[in-house]
């Protein structure tokens, strides 16, 4: 697996590849190329690579596209998320204060720059239990 994170937002991704040495993965199961000009010439010329079987992508309307154009040649399999529009579910046995301070945290903690894990959740969906909870800080 080859993962390209934004180049203004490396360093999560660069925890996660630690995380994976540690816990046992084998030399080159996951591999992270760091860098290149926020322009996303690195992505592309990662994209145009004829080793690479699947595409999956996070980000803006515009590199989406440039990055299904780029896959589309090669009729390789292709995954996007595109708007940065992740949601927070919360469960009804959830801890509603602690769903909360996630909530609010994770609209602006990374400005939009990691889609990855828990944060720039802008959607919440609720269990109906939860309606009742007053959702003001």
């Amino acid at each position: 697996m080859v993962v390209k994170p934004s180049p203004w937002a490396s360093l999560t991704t660069l925890l996660l590849g630690e995380l994976g040495a540690e816990a046992g993965l084998p030399p080159g199961a996951l591999n992270i190329i760091t860098g290149g000009p926020p322009d996303g010439t690195a992505g592309q010329l990662l994209a145009a690579d004829p080793r690479l079987d699947k595409l999956s992508f996070t980000g803006s309307g515009r590199a989406g596209r440039e990055l299904l154009h780029a896959s589309a040649d090669k009729l390789r399999s292709t995954s996007l998320e595109l708007g940065g529009k992740g949601v927070l579910i919360v469960f009804d046995d959830a801890d509603l204060d602690a769903a909360l301070d996630w909530a609010l945290c994770g609209i602006f903690i990374c400005a939009g720059q990691v889609n990855t894990h828990t944060h720039t959740r802008t959607r919440t969906h609720t269990h109906t239990r939860t309606h009742t909870h007053t959702w003001v800080g």
